[in-house]
């Protein structure tokens, strides 16, 4: 007896499971999700694989924005592979958020904030000061439109 109704639940399940999974897969969602504070250090380029943040649902954009540029950098967006490309050049020091936006077709636009960090003494931090360092960290904003 306890067989047969462990059978029946496993059945319902699996039916429903590729009755419904056609359902989520026919309506990709895209997502913005948290992302922490990048570093970079030196004059080094940097590349960053969006997707460890977001992903897009076809037809949907992606486009970058830029604020308040910080001095001597110079950033790449490549929307189709979902790459983030920084170069600073030799001198540039400071912080920069950038601006991630999503355009979808259907739904409220979405916007995340990327913010990196480059030539960041390592020196000037004391324990002290390093508890601080927690106002760096931005938290995602999501904009819904009436």
């Amino acid at each position: 007896m306890r067989f047969r109704s462990i059978r029946f639940a496993l059945s319902l399940l699996l039916f429903w499971g590729f009755f419904f999974s056609s359902f989520v897969r026919g309506n990709p969602v895209s997502y913005l999700g948290w992302i922490p504070v990048q570093t970079l250090s030196g004059d080094k380029e940097a590349e960053f694989d969006l997707t460890r943040f977001l992903s897009l649902a076809p037809g949907d954009q992606l486009s970058l924005e830029r604020p308040a540029p910080l001095e001597k950098t110079k950033v790449e967006l490549d929307a189709a592979k979902m790459i983030l490309r920084l170069h600073p050049a030799a001198g540039a020091q400071g912080m920069e958020d950038l601006r991630l936006k999503i355009a979808p077709k259907k739904g409220n636009p979405m916007e995340g904030i990327f913010t990196y960090a480059t030539n960041l003494s390592t020196n000037s931090f004391t324990e002290s000061s390093v508890t601080g360092t927690a106002r760096f960290y931005r938290v995602v904003v999501e904009t819904n439109s009436p």
